[in-house]
């Protein structure tokens, strides 16, 4: 769509609208389920054949140091106080 200006084109500099994923856990999982499975997640996510897969498809995958729940709860935090005042203006509802 070469005709819709870019976000900075607009005048929003600064403008950072990364996307990114994760895998979440019911409420409640034990501790160490989370942590053996966060790791394990982690092992996967370093083997070439998966690294590649997920490059091809225009993933990065994170370094270690962002992969744990820790930054995961970080992020999410940050995320929701970053958009809430935009959702807010835009009128979307829960429906």
């Amino acid at each position: 769509m070469p005709e819709v200006p870019t976000a900075h084109e607009q005048g929003l500099n600064d403008f950072n609208c990364d996307g990114w994923n994760a895998f979440f856990f019911p409420k409640g999982t034990p501790e160490p389920i989370v942590r053996r499975l966060s790791a394990a997640i982690s092992e996967i996510s370093d083997m070439p054949v998966v690294r590649e897969r997920l490059e091809s498809l225009g993933l990065n995958v994170p370094g270690r140091d962002r992969r744990t729940p820790e930054y995961l709860q970080r992020l999410v935090l940050s995320d929701l106080e970053k958009w809430a005042a935009p959702v807010k203006a835009s009128g979307a509802a829960e429906e």
